[in-house]
């Protein structure tokens, strides 16, 4: 029987890259979103990959076996918890954030039909059945909301292919 779900962690600031490679030498699998952004120096721009959520490390692990490999592990803080038990993420709202990393930027047109807390669900395209809750809009983007880690991503979709549930 496998005893292996996702949970996230808290790292420290800025270290989500180091201890993911920790992590990975010590063969416990990881998953850290991240995303494409312009860094701009005084000299120059560049393009620099970062993470989607800041101080977050999602690990797929046996909680009895392996915790003590992860709180050895330079730049961890803490598991993410809620009311002193350590939470499993979903698997299926992981799944959405990747498949929300791999999808292109799709314009808005027109997002005033939707309010915070209003519980939404994509119906057509790659990320058809992907739900979550309105948590605040503007011109360009609907921020959803995920619940297992109590997380929000912005995520930019056509509101023509958005349903309220």
């Amino acid at each position: 029987m496998q005893n292996k779900y996702w949970y996230a962690i808290y790292t420290r600031s800025r270290f989500e890259k180091k201890v993911k490679s920790e992590l990975d030498l010590k063969k416990i699998e990881t998953y850290l979103p991240l995303w494409k952004e312009v860094s701009q120096w005084s000299d120059r721009k560049k393009i620099v990959e970062v993470p989607v959520f800041k101080g977050y490390l999602f690990v797929h692990i046996d909680l009895i076996k392996e915790q003590t490999k992860i709180y050895g592990t330079k730049g961890i803080v803490k598991f993410v918890s809620f009311n002193g038990k350590i939470a499993k993420v979903n698997e299926k709202e992981l799944n959405w954030v990747r498949l929300i990393l791999s999808e292109t930027v799709r314009p808005i047109t027109d997002v005033k039909k939707f309010v915070a807390g209003d519980k939404v669900r994509i119906n057509s395209g790659p990320l058809r059945d992907v739900e979550g809750i309105v948590s605040r809009t503007s011109k360009k983007l609907v921020q959803i909301y995920l619940e297992s880690i109590k997380q929000a991503i912005y995520i930019q979709v056509n509101p023509e292919i958005l349903i309220k549930c």
